[in-house]
């Protein structure tokens, strides 16, 4: 089969917007028995290989071997030697950054100790690469670039999430802890159980205790309180609602509880920072 490629510059396109991660060329491929030897020249390629005939993927980069199963991610890094070889129909997807862009990434939090990793390819991702490749006609017109900029940067990040999650995979009692707390973070203006929270995942007090630990610096109480004199500073900015319907409404048990508390937090009552917030003496 002779290689079919499309690949698009957005390198020269007009942009609108400054966004710190600028695509170079967005591309799709589809060959086989296709070998590469040498170096990815001033570039950052990020390649979704999505399938192919092969059962794993070979790799080498700077004499270490990486073998990947079908659909993964491989990054190509600029300066770094790579190698590879394959008989079998392959189709990847890819895009390809200017390698002055790599201490940008990772201050994001997008490392390159890990270059590959097998992926899931979700309805979400799946979308955001139909989404891109429906740009590609329109490329060089005004306000395409930023549009292309930002869907590549969630594309990304849908990858590098699957990569976390993979390597949160053997840590379960983790994912529970978290879950409980996404829950917490819902209904913590309601009167909340933490108690069925706890059954509800599988643990006992003293082990979900052990776990949370592990995971919060503070506790569950500490952390719904948080939430509620975030909550309160915000609702004090309005003069519609009373310091006792703010109490009500936060579930405190009275007005006195609330302003105790709020005082405790804040080191001012209530009616003071709405009187400090509102520029009042």
């Amino acid at each position: 089969m002779p290689l079919k490629m499309i690949r698009v510059d957005f390198s020269g396109a007009p942009r609108l917007l400054r966004f710190p991660f600028p695509v170079s060329e967005i591309g799709i491929v589809t060959e086989e028995h296709n070998r590469f030897c040498g170096l990815h020249e001033n570039q950052i390629e990020f390649c979704i290989r999505l399938n192919s005939e092969d059962e794993f993927a070979v790799d080498t980069v700077d004499k270490s071997v990486f073998t990947n199963r079908f659909p993964h991610v491989f990054i190509k890094v600029d300066g770094k030697p790579h190698e590879y070889h394959y008989r079998g129909k392959r189709e990847a997807f890819f895009l390809i950054y200017h390698s002055s862009l790599l201490p940008k990434f990772v201050e994001a939090g997008i490392t390159f100790d890990r270059i590959c990793w097998e992926i899931v390819l979700s309805s979400d991702l799946m979308e955001l690469i139909q989404d891109l490749t429906m740009l590609f006609p329109k490329s060089q017109e005004h306000g395409i670039a930023d549009q292309a900029d930002i869907l590549c940067w969630r594309l990304l990040l849908e990858l590098v999430l699957q990569q976390k999650e993979n390597r949160e995979a053997n840590n379960p009692q983790e994912e529970k802890i978290r879950r409980i707390a996404s829950a917490i973070q819902l209904c913590y203006k309601e009167k909340w159980n933490l108690d069925q929270l706890i059954r509800e995942n599988g643990f006992s007090r003293r082990s979900f205790f052990r776990h949370w630990k592990r995971v919060y610096a503070k506790t569950p109480s500490q952390m719904v309180l948080d939430l509620k004199m975030k909550e309160a500073r915000h609702l004090l900015a309005s003069e519609s609602l009373s310091i006792a319907e703010i109490a009500e409404q936060l579930k405190f048990s009275g007005s006195a509880y609330f302003i105790q508390a709020f005082r405790k937090y804040f080191g001012m009552t209530p009616l003071q920072f709405r009187k400090k917030r509102n520029g009042i003496q």
